[in-house]
């Protein structure tokens, strides 16, 4: 029943689509929606002998949230995003034989999945041989190249009209866009509409690929997050493309966005029904910084980029909340998820401290333990106990509550 609230805009707006759309949009979306469905069901098949095969290798752990519980021994297959993230990659190259024969889109689609497999490959061996974090966020560079010198879309910042005041009047530049205007330019002809950022924008781009492929590992912890997160994330990124059709864009982004991002939806939804609590396997670093990398590739080819970074403020709340532990400002112990009391319900997790220090941190100034500072803790210090499935349930709500909010704004405030 969740999994349908996310789903839902998916189908409402797939429907607006193809209502106001003629046979090239069908021709789009009939075979990605099949596609969704096979993603769906390979990986549900798919899951449960792989994950047989983990625990002969030796490849499992235990649920560390739940090591004050009679499950705490219990083992856990590891690494279970390998066959889904496997699935989702010949599904994008199933769709080349299907109906994708742009040869653009060819070029983009098989660039894509390059970055995506050295994520994957990186992903697995984290899994397996706990790589350093240094290595985990210099490598993302190597796994964007091929995305970024494929890129022939444009490098210019669309500004809202209700931005526009910024940085143009009605005379000329403000004091604000002149300043701009030294770094970037800013379109005088456009009247501050338009921003060319150059050589800038594939900055950002590649930025974008480094946070994405960490995000999602860094705001994890408990069953269910990891897929459920990037499960939310995909169909809000597939609704608003196909709310985009809707309203006549109908080129080679939009195209590019449904048939990569539709399959990835099934892929989720089917890793999410094993890693819910009680998770039957985890998905590990094998899942986090592909997913995140198959959001970025979409959101950077979809055009997309911007919107992409407002759909996960959640990710981007709790990377900016964790940096003091990040950068080891403040003490960051090797696992900073919640753990659970003898009632079964999850609490923040803390690191010992003095009574004088971090006091700002602390709910009693004179307490000798400190919350970790991660999102999930934040939010169990917001409401108090909860069962780590009402946490996960909760965490998801902010998730699909961000991009019905970003949904709002950008088509009901700035694009009116």
């Amino acid at each position: 029943v969740l999994a349908a609230i996310p789903l839902a805009p998916c189908a409402v707006t797939a429907a607006l689509a193809l209502s106001s759309g003629g046979a090239e949009t069908a021709t789009t979306l009939l075979p990605a929606g099949a596609l969704a469905v096979v993603s769906y069901a390979a990986t549900a098949v798919l899951v449960p002998p792989t994950a047989k095969m983990m625990l002969k290798r030796g490849m499992y752990g235990k649920d560390l949230a739940q090591r004050h519980t009679e499950r705490r021994d219990v083992p856990v297959p590891e690494a279970m995003g390998l066959p889904a993230v496997v699935v989702w990659l010949f599904c994008v190259i199933g769709s080349q034989l299907l109906y994708v024969y742009d040869m653009t889109q060819i070029l983009y689609l098989n660039t894509s999945t390059l970055s995506v497999c050295l994520m994957l490959l990186l992903g697995f061996m984290d899994d397996v041989f706990a790589l350093r974090w240094l290595l985990k966020i210099t490598t993302p560079v190597a796994a964007a190249l091929p995305l970024l010198l494929s890129y022939q879309g444009s490098t210019a910042l669309y500004i809202p009209p209700l931005l526009r005041p910024l940085l143009w009047s009605g005379d000329g530049l403000t004091p604000l866009g002149s300043l701009l205007d030294i770094i970037v330019v800013v379109d005088e002809k456009a009247e501050g509409a338009v921003v060319e950022l150059g050589w800038l924008f594939l900055v950002y781009c590649l930025l974008l690929v480094i946070f994405c492929a960490s995000a999602i590992n860094i705001y994890a912890g408990i069953n269910g997050l990891e897929a459920g997160q990037s499960y939310v994330l995909a169909c809000s990124v597939l609704a608003f493309k196909l709310y985009e059709m809707y309203l006549g864009y109908t080129g080679t982004s939009q195209l590019f966005a449904v048939t990569m991002i539709a399959p990835f939806c099934g892929c989720s939804l089917a890793l999410l029904t094993y890693n819910w609590y009680p998770a039957r396997v985890f998905v590990g670093d094998t899942w986090t910084t592909s997913a995140g990398v198959v959001l970025a590739v979409v959101g950077i080819h979809g055009h997309l980029s911007k919107t992409l970074l407002l759909l996960m403020l959640p990710q981007v709340l709790n990377f900016v909340y964790s940096l003091p532990q990040l950068f080891h400002v403040v003490p960051c112990p090797r696992h900073r998820l919640p753990y659970t009391n003898e009632h079964g319900l999850m609490e923040p997790s803390t690191f010992p401290c003095g009574r004088h220090e971090y006091r700002l941190l602390k709910a009693h100034p004179d307490d000798e333990r400190c919350p970790n500072l991660t999102l999930l803790c934040l939010v169990l210090r917001l409401t108090g106990p909860l069962r780590q499935r009402t946490l996960c349930t909760v965490l998801l709500a902010i998730q699909c509550a961000t991009s019905v909010l970003v949904f709002a704004l950008r088509y009901g405030v700035f694009e009116p």
